[in-house]
């Protein structure tokens, strides 16, 4: 049975980066071509057309410049009557992602991190066990999801440290670093945890002091247990699961022990704070060429110049 979980988040970016110089009318409109008069309407019939199949969701258009539409719809709690509203949290799933490369650029940028050294410089000795191949893995080949690393379960124990998770499931290691695009969990989690090496706190904290307090994200969680934010750890039991003919599912509840893959909740509104941020290019980074070098593609689709991968983005 197709699930749909009211919890998702629908987050419509509008990059808005280039404006021509053409006719207002012109200007008027989003990248798509919609109307950006028109776009909250269109979304509110998408709404209504398929609100049969889904219990609740929060929306949000915006720019770099701020916010073109925003809307939410339907019930985090159907049988309470718990509508979806601007202090509903929301789980980001894997763009939680994000907060890692986030992370590592801004050790780039400190110089305490190069991107095409061996990783194993920043782990302890002996810390990667199913190495096959001698060819090293590097920061960017995590960020390209090319360490040649096989997929992993999510790691859902509690209680346990990224150390400990990583070192107990290690996947093997099928492809030569560098060579094959291969979506992996674990390599991000690694990351996660050299980050942790490096700055000596954990992830959870990290996050906090150098992503969400700067960009004043203060209804936003991380950590397995959301137990890093009191607010968003309440609301989050708030949340029923329904399938899509209606029928409820229950809490929904479940946790991801390697966090930093796809744990992050919280409102719409802080999400919005940490998109528009991306956009505008502003607070995370102090050096223009930060940004520069985390959208300059670092991975492409072959034989195209298509990028596939952008530092992780």
């Amino acid at each position: 049975m197709k699930k749909t979980f009211i919890f998702t988040l629908l987050a419509i970016l509008t990059l808005g980066l280039f404006r021509p110089a053409t006719a207002l009318a012109e200007e008027q409109k989003l990248p798509s071509g919609t109307d950006r008069d028109k776009i909250g309407q269109k979304i509110q019939d998408y709404v209504k057309e398929h609100e049969k199949t889904t219990a609740g969701m929060a929306t949000a258009v915006f720019d770099k410049d701020g916010t073109i539409y925003q809307g939410n719809f339907g019930y985090m709690d159907k049988e309470k009557g718990i509508k979806a509203d601007d202090d509903s949290v929301f789980e980001w799933g894997s763009v939680t992602k994000l907060t890692v490369w986030i992370s590592v650029m801004q050790l780039w940028e400190q110089g305490k991190i190069n991107l095409e050294e061996d990783i194993r410089t920043y782990l302890p000795k002996g810390f990667l066990r199913n190495l096959r191949y001698d060819k090293p893995i590097t920061m960017l080949d995590l960020m390209n999801h090319q360490a040649g690393f096989d997929e992993a379960p999510l790691y859902m124990q509690r209680g346990k440290s990224l150390e400990d998770l990583l070192l107990q499931y290690q996947p093997a290691q099928s492809f030569e670093p560098g060579t094959t695009t291969a979506y992996s969990n674990y390599s991000t989690g690694l990351a996660a945890y050299i980050v942790e090496r490096i700055f000596g706190q954990t992830f959870v904290d990290y996050v906090h002091e150098h992503i969400f307090q700067p960009l004043g994200m203060e209804r936003t969680a991380i950590a397995q247990d959301l137990s890093d934010n009191a607010y968003v750890q309440a609301k989050r039991k708030e949340v029923k699961g329904y399938a899509a003919d209606g029928s409820l599912l229950g809490d929904a509840l479940y946790e991801v022990g390697l966090y930093p893959v796809g744990r992050a909740t919280g409102t719409s509104s802080d999400f919005q704070k940490f998109a528009q941020a991306l956009l505008s290019r502003k607070t995370l980074f102090t050096r223009s060429e930060t940004w520069y070098k985390l959208y300059t593609g670092t991975s492409y689709y072959p034989g195209t110049d298509i990028v596939r991968n952008a530092h992780g983005f």
